[in-house]
C-alpha cells in the first residue's frame, strides 16, 4: 500500500510497530490504563481522519433538512483508543496512538461534514444542536477496529448500521448496514491510519448517497 498523502491523513510522525503479530504491537486495556498513569509515559499520538470530499456521479439536491445523531457503540468502541481484535474474542488497543476524539463522536462529525460537502442539503447538523429538521440519521457502530482478514493479514474494518427516521414522530423510513475492510499492509501506524481513512470513507460515502436517495420519501410523502 502506498504511503498516505498529507491531505488524506493528518497524523504526527509515527513509529514502526512489531510486524510479527498484532498482539506484540499492542497493550491490553488493563495494562494500557496502568501505563497511562506513569509519570514518564509519553502522550499518545493523535490520528485524525478526513470527511468525504468527492462523490463520483454527483448527487441530486434535496429540499429537506437532516440531523445526524452520534452513533451508538459498545464499550469497546466508545473510546478514542484504536481497537484491535487479537483473535476471536480478545480486544486490545494500540499503545502509541489514539483517535483525536472518541470514535462515535468523530464519525458523527465526519458524516456531517461529508453531507455538507455534497452541497445537496439546505440544512444538516448534529442532533445535539437542537435544530429543526425533517429527517434524522441514527446509527450504530459495530466495527471500527483492526482485525484479522484473509490469510490472517490485518485489515481496518468499519461497519455501521443505519436508520432514517422522519421527524417529528420518528417514523422509520429505511434501515441498512454498511461495511468495508481495507488491508493495512504492514502493522505500522501510517498504514493503519491510511487504511481506516479509506474504509471509513467508503462507508460514509455510501451512507450519504443512501440517505439522500431514501430521504425522498419525505418530500413525496
Amino acid at each position: 500500500m502506498a504511503s498516505p498523502s498529507n491531505s488524506a491523513l493528518r497524523m504526527a510522525a509515527a513509529s514502526p510497530l512489531s510486524r510479527r503479530s498484532l498482539g506484540a504491537a499492542l497493550l491490553g486495556t488493563t495494562v494500557l490504563a496502568a501505563a497511562g498513569c506513569g509519570i514518564n509515559a509519553p502522550p499518545a499520538r493523535k490520528l485524525v481522519l478526513t470527511p468525504v470530499a468527492s462523490f463520483p456521479g454527483g448527487v441530486r439536491r434535496v429540499t429537506w433538512s437532516l440531523v445526524v445523531d452520534e452513533p451508538g457503540a459498545g464499550r469497546q468502541l466508545d473510546t478514542s483508543q484504536i481497537a484491535v481484535m487479537d483473535g476471536a474474542y480478545r480486544i486490545e488497543y494500540y499503545k502509541e496512538a489514539e483517535w483525536a476524539d472518541a470514535a462515535p463522536a468523530m464519525i458523527r462529525d465526519l458524516l456531517i461534514q461529508s453531507f455538507r460537502n455534497t452541497g445537496a442539503l439546505p440544512v444538516v447538523g448534529s442532533t445535539r444542536l437542537g435544530l429543526y429538521a425533517d429527517v434524522m440519521l441514527v446509527s450504530t457502530l459495530t466495527k471500527f477496529q483492526v482485525e484479522p482478514g484473509p490469510g490472517n493479514a490485518p485489515q481496518a474494518a468499519v461497519a455501521i448500521e443505519t436508520a432514517l427516521l422522519q421527524l417529528p414522530r420518528r417514523n422509520p423510513i429505511a434501515t441498512t448496514r454498511f461495511e468495508k475492510a481495507i488491508p493495512t499492509g504492514e502493522v505500522v501506524l501510517e498504514y493503519v491510519g491510511s487504511a481506516f481513512n479509506e474504509s471509513l470513507g467508503d462507508v460514509m460515502r455510501r451512507i450519504v448517497v443512501w440517505t439522500l436517495e431514501n430521504g425522498r420519501a419525505v418530500a413525496s410523502g
